[in-house]
C-alpha cells in the first residue's frame, strides 16, 4: 500500500480528509494520513502555476502539490440538494445551484473578499457551521458527485488513486 501525507491548513479540511478523502483512497490501495499546515497563497497568483512551481522547485515525482482554488467551502457548493436538506430549507438548492453555474461550477465561487464561498453560505444559511456542516454535506453528497462538479479536485484525486495502481 502506497502512503500519502496531505497538508491541511485547518480542522474542516482534516475532517475532509479523514472521514472522506482517506477511506475512499484506502479502497484504492492508497494510505492518506494528514498534518494541519498554515498556508498562505499569494493574492492573484493562479492555482495550477503555483502547483507546478512547487513541483518544478522540488523536483520529486512523488509531490502531488493540489492548492484549493478557493475555500473549502466551494466544495459544498457542488452538494447544493444535500446543503437545502440538511438546512432545512428547499430554497437553498436553487440559491447555491445559480451561484455555482453563473461563476462557472464550484471550484469558482468566489469573486471578491465579501463572496467567499463561506461567506456566501452564512448569508443564505445563517446556522451554517463550518466545521460540522461542510463536512458531513460533502460526506452525505459523496466523493463522485463532488468530483463530477469539481473538476480540479477530481485530476487530484486520480492522481492520487493511481499511486495504488
Amino acid at each position: 500500500m502506497q502512503r500519502v501525507l496531505i497538508s491541511v491548513e485547518g480542522q474542516t479540511e482534516e475532517i475532509f480528509v479523514r472521514d472522506v478523502l482517506a477511506p475512499h483512497l484506502a479502497d484504492a490501495g492508497v494510505a492518506a494520513r494528514h498534518v494541519i499546515l498554515k498556508t498562505k497563497r499569494p493574492a492573484g497568483a493562479p492555482t495550477t502555476q503555483l502547483e507546478s512551481a512547487i513541483q518544478g522547485s522540488l523536483g520529486d515525482r512523488r509531490l502531488c502539490p493540489y492548492l484549493q482554488v478557493h475555500e473549502f467551502e466551494a466544495l459544498v457548493f457542488a452538494a447544493p440538494s444535500h446543503v437545502a436538506t440538511r438546512a432545512g430549507s428547499a430554497a437553498l438548492e436553487g440559491q447555491l445551484a445559480d451561484i455555482a453555474r453563473s461563476l462557472g461550477g464550484p471550484e469558482r465561487v468566489d469573486d471578491g473578499p465579501h463572496t467567499a464561498p463561506s461567506k456566501r453560505l452564512a448569508s443564505l444559511w445563517p446556522g451554517y457551521t463550518k466545521t460540522l456542516d461542510g463536512p458531513a454535506i460533502v460526506k452525505a453528497a459523496g466523493l463522485a458527485a463532488i468530483r463530477a462538479q469539481c473538476p480540479h479536485l477530481d485530476a487530484w484525486i486520480s492522481g492520487l488513486e493511481a499511486l495504488g495502481r
